[in-house]
């Protein structure tokens, strides 16, 4: 008989590629349990460094109804397995949840990051499953130069915007609501995630050449998460 293995999946899939910069971190989560041991405890290994989860064996009644639709994950006192469920049979599953950041840092040269998530399992074995393996590039472009803040003006604030062919008088107004906070010591960076080139020209119009703003331009879709 063939031996288990350890069921692993995530909720949302990693990026294949992603620039990083001086360094970034990614949102893991998912699920993951073996069909014939507990498991003791969970960490990811992004290129080899171990790195510890957020959280892990958390409910997940999603999996468990999957896995035994004819049973109810909150009556199952005193049931040792489920034998119609050949992929789940000791009822490991429900607990199966966990989430942690892989934390990715600053790099000399391009390449591939391995993420992987490892298992101890309670019978002293431990077990690896790649979730990802992400080329990684430099940025697009090197950052812009930033004035040195001001120290009577309070702490630098930076702000971060995501946009994509928005709406320019809801732009001006956010940008106008910026520039009158009470706070005067503040940047903020805008990331356009390849808007038209009619829109984008916009959008510098709009930041009217005050330095306080960068704006740069995806030369591709990224979508919402990378852009930001």
């Amino acid at each position: 008989m063939p031996t288990p293995e350890l069921q692993v999946q995530l909720d949302y899939s990693l990026p294949k590629e992603l620039s990083v910069g001086r360094g970034t971190a990614l949102f893991v989560c998912g699920w993951c349990f073996h069909p014939a041991s507990a498991t003791r405890s969970l960490e990811l290994f992004v290129d080899g460094e171990a790195q510890r989860l957020m959280g892990q064996g958390m409910p997940r009644g999603d999996v468990f109804t999957a896995l035994h639709p004819t049973l109810d994950a909150f009556g199952t006192a005193g049931m040792a397995s489920d034998p119609d469920s050949p992929d789940d049979p000791f009822l490991r599953s429900f607990r199966s949840g966990f989430w942690g950041l892989a934390r990715i840092g600053e790099r000399e040269h391009d390449g591939d990051c391995e993420i992987l998530l490892q298992a101890t399992l309670e019978d002293g074995r431990v077990e690896r499953v790649e979730l990802a393996r992400i080329a990684i590039t430099g940025p697009a472009s090197e950052p812009a130069a930033m004035a040195a803040p001001d120290p009577g003006a309070g702490p630098l604030v930076a702000i971060c915007m995501a946009t994509y062919e928005p709406s320019i008088e809801l732009l001006r107004r956010q940008l106008d609501s910026i520039r009158a906070q009470s706070h005067s010591n503040w940047l903020c960076v805008i990331s356009d995630d390849c808007s038209s080139a009619e829109r984008f020209a916009k959008i510098e119009e709009a930041v009217e050449a005050d330095p306080r703003f960068f704006v740069s331009r995806s030369p591709r879709r990224l979508h919402f998460y990378r852009n930001f």
